[in-house]
């Protein structure tokens, strides 16, 4: 039976931090953007590429205008490839950052799309060149998720997986008990409870008297 439950345990941790470390936009459209503005960057000029990051939203800005071949409409469509910098281009498609000329913005449409989050847009303004790529719409419940009160992001995601061990271990513990076993008070105990529950992660079975809380078995 012990180890019954420490499989399950561990099972559901894998589970829990995987739901809970989704990106806001997924790691292989940033792996493009970012070479992808390197290596069509105008270092005539000494700015630096600028990464900014809004509510819905961020943005790469480079300095460099698109090839005249080009415009920000057929950018979504299949183009074909104008290094500005050949060298820096080579180096990428040989480290293998780079698989196929001029898909770079084609495969950060992919990539988005599957994660149910729309295309980039862009704009050119002043020789330069800006991308957007819209957070995942669930990025503000996420943060909400992971972040309680403002206090270190890690350490409330390690409070919560030592909550939901406890309970795999001792239906039965009290709020008061897990609050002197993970060194925590017993209202920051209750409102990481609350947002276990909330996202469908523990439940309550019974009465607040005599009943017990158990891991929800449906974890989205």
């Amino acid at each position: 039976m012990e180890s019954q439950t420490v499989e399950y345990k561990e099972s559901w941790r894998d589970e829990y931090l995987k739901t809970i470390e989704q990106l806001e936009i997924p790691e292989k459209a940033m792996r493009e953007a970012i070479p992808n503005a390197i290596m069509h960057r105008d270092y005539a000029n000494t700015s630096a590429i600028f990464m900014r990051i809004y509510d819905k939203s961020i943005s790469l800005w480079n300095y460099g205008a698109l090839p005249a071949q080009l415009t920000t409409e057929n950018l979504l469509r299949e183009h074909s490839s104008f290094p500005r910098n050949r060298l820096i281009a080579k180096t990428f498609f040989h480290a293998g950052y780079v698989e196929t000329w001029g898909r770079g913005i084609l495969n950060i449409v992919d990539y988005l799309k599957e994660a149910n989050i729309a295309a980039p847009h862009f704009t050119t303004e002043n020789n330069a060149f800006t991308m957007f790529l819209d957070r995942n719409e669930n990025a503000a419940e996420i943060d909400k998720f992971m972040n309680v009160d403002g206090k270190d992001l890690q350490k409330d995601q390690k409070s919560r997986v030592k909550i939901i061990e406890l309970i795999a271990n001792n239906s039965s513990i009290t709020q008061n008990e897990l609050a002197e076993t993970i060194g925590l008070s017993i209202k920051t105990i209750e409102k990481n409870i609350k947002l276990l529950k909330e996202n469908g992660l523990l439940e309550r079975v019974g009465a607040d008297k005599g009943g017990y809380r158990k891991i929800s078995q449906n974890q989205n």
